[in-house]
């Protein structure tokens, strides 16, 4: 499962300056988030959490924009020969 954010409906730029973005997740160093949208799939279960900050060309910066998500594998269950899909929180 992906989760996308529009990042051009979060922050504005006053002066209509030209305006980059940057992703940390989990606390890592700030990545390039390339465009006006990002998307971010993650690679292992459990809770994650992106903080979006925006530069504009003059060197302004943005409060930041935290999103939490939440990511859970897929478990299957046998139950008499039939199977049935479920997510599994833990």
């Amino acid at each position: 499962m992906s989760y996308s954010v529009t990042l051009k409906n979060i922050f504005e730029d006053a002066d209509l300056d030209e305006v980059t973005y940057s992703v940390s997740i989990d606390g890592a160093d700030p990545l390039e988030a390339n465009g006006l949208y990002y998307s971010y799939a993650p690679e292992e279960a459990g809770e994650h959490t992106l903080v979006f900050k925006a530069t504009d060309s003059n060197g302004a910066v943005s409060e930041p924009y935290t999103v939490t998500v939440g990511a859970y594998e897929l478990s299957t269950i046998d139950t008499a020969g039939t199977k049935m899909d479920h997510w599994n929180p833990d």
